[in-house]
């Protein structure tokens, strides 16, 4: 899941800052922001909330690092909460779950420099993503802006709202038909914002087990 909510937030830019390119349309979104988001699976005929997932995203491209406060729901228990940060220059996860008293950490499998990155692959000089121009959603008939990029293992699908020129919603479809496909609803778009430090920190662990003893998100 730490994949899943990463991958949908970088998939969120889709440009970086204020792009005005030819054949591309301007969209208002920032490399450092804050972003509200909701979790659903797509079987290709209607969405169903995944674990009935919410969450805020804090994306910081000059920290190198994503924090993520989220609401999760476990079976028996109800909704509890969790916290993931997402250190990119250690390429490591680290997962705090107050109600299970679970401090652990996860690799990540990679090193990256968010800024850098999000400035090739959100290029229309990248190669990597395409504008598909204007579409609607499978879920939603409103016209959008959508633009695409293949990976390894998924296609990630992104769709702007033309009017507040601003995300709306991720797509990630892993390329393995027996994996359902992951929606991400971001109403309110990127917002623009100042972090310190302290904004990424998860201050309820003194230390992170190396072993995974359970996993919230399965």
């Amino acid at each position: 899941m730490f994949k899943i909510i990463a991958i949908s937030a970088l998939a969120a830019l889709a440009q970086c800052g204020t792009v005005g390119v030819e054949a591309w349309p301007a969209l208002h979104l920032f490399t450092t922001f804050k972003t509200d988001a909701s979790v659903f699976t797509w079987d290709g005929s209607k969405l169903t909330p995944f674990k009935d997932v919410t969450a805020t995203l804090k994306v910081d491209g000059d920290r190198n690092k994503i924090k993520i406060d989220a609401k999760v729901s476990i079976p028996l228990v109800g909704k509890v909460n969790a916290e993931v940060l997402a250190d990119l220059t250690e390429g490591m996860a680290y997962e705090y779950v107050p109600f299970l008293g679970l401090c652990q950490k996860t690799p990540l499998n990679v090193t990256l420099q968010l800024k850098d990155v999000l400035q090739k692959v959100y290029s229309p000089n990248g190669g990597i993503t395409t504008y598909d121009g204007e579409s609607t959603a499978p879920w939603d008939n409103t016209k959008m802006y959508k633009f695409h990029g293949q990976g390894p293992d998924a296609v990630v699908s992104a769709y702007f709202d033309e009017t507040q020129e601003n995300g709306k919603w991720i797509q990630e479809t892993p390329t393995d038909p027996k994996n359902p496909a992951v929606v991400v609803s971001i109403p309110n778009g990127e917002v623009q914002a100042t972090f310190t430090d302290a904004d990424f920190v998860i201050s309820g662990c003194s230390k992170f087990e190396t072993e995974k003893r359970i996993n919230i998100w399965a």
